[in-house]
């Protein structure tokens, strides 16, 4: 899979398999569990998560069968569980899924945005950080000749990609929030007072339309930013 999609240096490898630990819960599943009284009905239009990088919804499974030229709609989905295709879902995902490729930002050592992309926000984010260094220090990626970037260390809020993206701020602000319930990233009272006031710098030439993160109003989400950044 690392060979077929390009993730070709230690780095990129780093990156890769520090979301693919995570959603895979540490390589022990292929599927998602679901709680328990929870259909598969009733999550991601019928389709829940499946493959080492966790694929959801029809359209995702539609459109990696296509470039699969397999069907894994209906009852061909858990297909998707299978070695073969829960292994190389991952790499299509990480180069093809979210419409770019994810190398690009490895190569940048911005875990913070790569992260983002693929869960949504920041859940589970400091297990991702974990097994990036993880799998850093098991690649001896310090050493690699073809990185134009070895550091274990990656790009902090304030430097990434994440930065300038308006909802992905406010994620950051919320699940760094000591006051949240929301869990996966250090409680850091700084760090979301941070998160908060980018996001209502973003807000303000870009306003938030559709309410995120278990909102109900946008108007909601600006209050509780205003009063947290203070």
């Amino acid at each position: 899979m690392l060979k077929t999609y390009g993730i070709d240096s230690c780095l990129r490898k780093a990156h890769a398999l520090a979301q693919i630990g995570h959603e895979s819960g540490s390589l022990q599943f292929r599927a998602e569990k679901l709680k328990k009284g929870v259909k598969e009905s009733d999550v991601y239009d019928g389709y829940k998560g499946r493959g080492l990088m966790q694929l959801t919804y029809r359209k995702n499974y539609v459109a990696y069968g296509k470039f699969k030229g397999v069907d894994f709609t209906g009852d061909n989905r858990t297909k998707l569980e299978s070695y073969e295709y829960a292994t190389d879902s991952a790499g299509w995902y990480w180069r093809h899924g979210k419409g770019f490729d994810l190398n690009k930002y490895a190569d940048l050592n911005d875990l913070i945005y790569v992260s983002a992309l693929i869960n949504g926000a920041f859940n589970g984010f400091q297990h991702r950080a974990h097994n990036f260094v993880q799998a850093h220090k098991v690649l001896k990626a310090s050493k690699c000749k073809t990185e134009a970037n070895r550091s274990a260390t990656y790009l902090p809020f304030e430097r990434s990609k994440a930065y300038d993206n308006r909802d992905m701020a406010f994620g950051w602000g919320l699940w760094s929030d000591p006051d949240s319930t929301k869990a996966g990233l250090k409680k850091d009272l700084e760090a979301s007072k941070a998160g908060y006031r980018r996001f209502l710098e973003l807000n303000a030439t870009n306003p938030i339309k559709k309410p995120r993160f278990g909102f109900s109003k946008t108007d909601d989400m600006i209050k509780r930013a205003q009063e947290k950044s203070k």
